[in-house]
Parts: structure tokens; sequence; C-alpha cells
């Protein structure tokens, strides 16, 4: 059941997402089996899978781009 979940899951997010929320899982389990809920652990040998890591976007301005913008406010300021 525990392997369905995280392949579902995995069909939508990148691998490190995906090995992020299987240790969250994992917790909660090791967790229900040292209270005596669960007997076994269903996350042993599982596989982990996720979708390949897509481009990655600037989050930031470059130092060319910053330049640029500077200089535009400072254009505009001095005109007005």
């Amino acid at each position: 059941m525990t392997d369905k979940l995280i392949n579902e899951y995995a069909e939508t997010h990148e691998y490190l997402i995906v090995k992020g929320f299987h240790h969250h899982c994992k917790a909660a389990i090791m967790d229900a089996i040292e209270d005596g809920l669960i007997v076994k652990d269903p996350t042993r040998h599982l596989v982990l899978r996720g979708k390949r890591p897509g481009p990655k976007k600037i989050k930031y301005l470059r130092l060319l781009d910053l330049k640029r913008c500077w200089l535009n406010l400072l254009y505009t300021f001095m005109l007005l």
C-alpha cells in the first residue's frame, strides 16, 4: 500500500521531492512500529522513482541585468 502511494506521487513529482515524501512516510511508519501498531516495515526494499528534473528557473538577477535595471531607474528619475 505504501509503495502504491509513493509510486502515484512519483508520477507527478521529481525524484528529490519523492525522496523527501518517502522519509516523512517512513518516519510515521517507524513511530507506528515502535508503538506496536504495525509489526513489519512496508517501506523496506522500496525502490524510489520520480520525474526527471526540469529546467531550473533563474531566481535572481544576473549582474548585467541588475546594472541595466539600475541605469534604467536612474535615467527614468533624471528625466522626470
